[in-house]
């Protein structure tokens, strides 16, 4: 039995990377852009984001404390001009706040009136975390926090943004996602 389970995995995996991927940029009814897919040189399916992805190339080397959080990682928007969102390390758990909530802060500017700053979470991809989004103004220093008990243990969560009104003025600057106590 374990055998044939492990035969029908290995089958579906391969089904999976012969898939052909394409690329569509298309905001869903709330007016967020949907998650692009598509298979990269050695055949994974990949999020495709319109801009860029966040590797984490430009995140500080250690966590900072503020006070009463702790920086989990940053995010670094330059030139984004439609959504962009973190990968690799650059994610934490439910488990992982435990301070007991999560506190995202910072600014972002750009000849735009405002902008969208948040979550993705990865369920077989990304996908914005529409409960965690939020428009924040431009040149405006913003900070939200949400308690432990909203988020899903099932879940990984990465930092998101997003433009209003994408292809239009870049946007620059910088939001923190810290384990805090308030």
């Amino acid at each position: 039995m374990k055998k044939l389970v492990s035969i029908i995995l290995a089958l579906a995996m391969c089904m999976v990377l012969c898939v052909s991927g394409s690329a569509t940029d298309i905001p869903n009814a709330d007016g967020y852009l949907d998650i692009i897919w598509d298979i990269d040189a050695e055949g994974n399916k990949i999020p495709i984001i319109v801009d860029e992805i966040d590797d984490g190339s430009h995140d500080d080397e250690t966590a900072v404390p503020l006070g009463a959080a702790y920086v989990m990682f940053t995010m670094k928007l330059e030139a984004m001009k439609h959504s962009l969102h973190t990968k690799d390390d650059s994610y934490f758990t439910k488990n992982n706040l435990t301070r007991g909530n999560l506190l995202i802060q910072g600014m972002i500017n750009s000849d735009n009136v405002d902008g969208i700053v948040g979550l993705a979470y990865y369920d077989d991809g990304f996908h914005p975390a529409n409960s965690y989004l939020n428009i924040v103004e431009c040149g405006q220093y913003f900070e939200f926090s949400y308690p432990q008990s909203s988020f899903s243990p099932h879940y990984y969560y990465y930092g998101y943004a997003q433009s209003r009104d994408p292809g239009t003025a870049p946007y620059s600057g910088t939001i923190h996602y810290c384990n805090s106590d308030w």
